[in-house]
């Protein structure tokens, strides 16, 4: 059976500059943190693999002593509800289709799908990301969620190595 496969952040849309960083950015308003990351400084957080290990860069000696918990599980604790968070906005921000796709997705899916392939997502990230990418390539080729059957989430083992983040023409992640 032929199918196209995509990965997910950065092959369907530019998500992480339109989705993930502001998602970031809105997560430290509403925690107070006194973080706002540029198009530049997330530039260098991509390389980090990670959401919540991206959100760690942050742990600076400083940045703890300026009002976070000083336990460790406490702090854990307290990254993993930034992080939550975090996706909670994403997710917001995704399935409200302000996302455009990438030039020639919509086009590609399409005619892939009308040719009866099984288009597919395989990302490494979690599963909600896997999710909205779904509903992402079924808006992207305007077909119902019903007939979703040829159009599936392909998730294996967590990595834990990422390849090194592709750079868009802009020269941003």
């Amino acid at each position: 059976m032929p199918a196209l496969i995509f990965d997910c952040d950065g092959v369907l849309a530019d998500t992480e500059r339109d989705g993930h960083l502001p998602a970031f950015n809105a997560a430290f308003e509403e925690f107070g943190l006194p973080v706002r990351w540029s198009d530049e400084e997330y530039a260098e957080k991509v390389k980090v693999g990670g959401g919540k290990e991206r959100m760690r860069t942050l742990l600076t000696p400083d940045f703890v002593a300026a009002g976070l918990p000083t336990d460790p599980a406490a702090l854990e604790e307290q990254v993993a509800a930034w992080h939550r968070r975090k996706t909670e906005i994403y997710t917001g921000i995704i399935r409200g289709g302000d996302i455009p796709p990438r030039p020639g997705v919509r086009r590609l899916a399409a005619e892939a799908y009308e040719a009866g392939w099984t288009l597919a997502v395989a990302p490494t990230s979690a599963e909600v990301s896997v999710r909205i990418a779904v509903i992402a390539v079924v808006a992207v080729i305007g077909t119902p969620a019903s007939e979703g059957g040829r159009i599936r989430a392909c998730r294996g083992p967590t990595v834990r190595v990422r390849p090194p983040p592709r750079r868009s023409s802009a020269g941003t992640p």
